[in-house]
């Protein structure tokens, strides 16, 4: 039975027996999504339900672990600010999934890129305003920002979705740019948002491989920004969700981020920093 479940209205007898191995009992009596439909043959003893010491230990060790990242998330979440980025391949197919995901409900801001949203749809985050750029199947932003300061302005084209985070201290970026986008039009929208004297990240899914040459790479570049990620963001291998930042930020004190979600085949990218 180990990795099977019984569905709701299935039913599973259990012998119960005095010579169970240690996590046998464990085994079978997790097997059903019901309790209702679990049936015992025999005298059912709590003291055959034994763990074994070996697992015990280490799932008392993972407990530290988890308790210790938490306690370093805590503090980098009073001393740092934290930008994300996924593509979540519809949005409303996958709020729930986004609401669920640690690192994204610790940003101080994130977007969702290809959310397949249609005018005037809109889903509403607990402690977060959003801002959706909604361009139909395949296409579209969302950015929530739980900044007091800041305010999102957002602009679309056949074929890439971007917006602009202002806040007091640093600007953010975040576009989602379809194959074969309009380099051109996407620069004219860069060389008005980017300014030279303001920290500012970008963050997105620009469909275009970093080990490659493109002109937004030597753009970038010629404007002070550096790639952060270094390993594949998407599963066929190719580094196409990117992170740039200013000269602004000291690189040293940078944290970036990658963390594989089961509802994209994307990461999901995060960016940290002093603040």
């Amino acid at each position: 039975m180990q990795g099977v479940t019984v569905t709701t209205g299935s039913k599973l007898v259990i012998h119960w027996q005095k010579s169970f191995k240690p996590g046998m009992a464990y085994v079978m009596l997790g097997r059903c999504e019901s309790i209702k439909d679990i049936y015992i043959s025999g005298e059912f003893d709590p003291a055959n339900i034994k763990c074994d010491k070996a697992a015990l230990a280490e799932a008392q060790r993972i407990d530290e672990v988890v308790r210790a990242r938490d306690e370093i998330e805590q503090l980098l979440e009073d001393k740092m600010w934290t930008v994300s980025f996924i593509n979540v391949r519809s949005l409303p197919a996958h709020f729930a999934d986004v609401e669920s995901v640690p690192i994204l409900k610790q940003s101080h801001v994130f977007a969702c890129g290809e959310t397949w949203m249609h005018p005037g749809q809109a889903v509403e985050l607990d402690g977060y305003n959003g801002a959706f750029e909604n361009c139909g199947h395949g296409k579209g932003l969302a950015v929530f920002s739980r900044l007091q300061d800041a305010t999102t302005q957002t602009y679309s084209s056949e074929k890439f979705s971007a917006a602009l985070v202002t806040s007091n201290e640093f600007n953010m970026i975040f576009a989602y740019l379809s194959n074969g986008f309009d380099w051109l039009a996407f620069q004219e929208l860069l060389d008005h948002w980017i300014k030279d004297e303001i920290p500012t990240v970008l963050l997105g899914d620009v469909n275009w491989h970093w080990n490659s040459n493109h002109l937004m790479k030597t753009y970038m570049t010629g404007k002070g920004f550096t790639q952060l990620i270094k390993r594949a963001t998407q599963l066929e291998g190719h580094i196409i969700d990117h992170v740039y930042v200013s000269h602004h930020f000291p690189k040293e004190v940078i944290r970036v981020n990658q963390q594989s979600v089961t509802f994209s085949d994307h990461d999901v990218i995060t960016v940290s920093f002093p603040k």
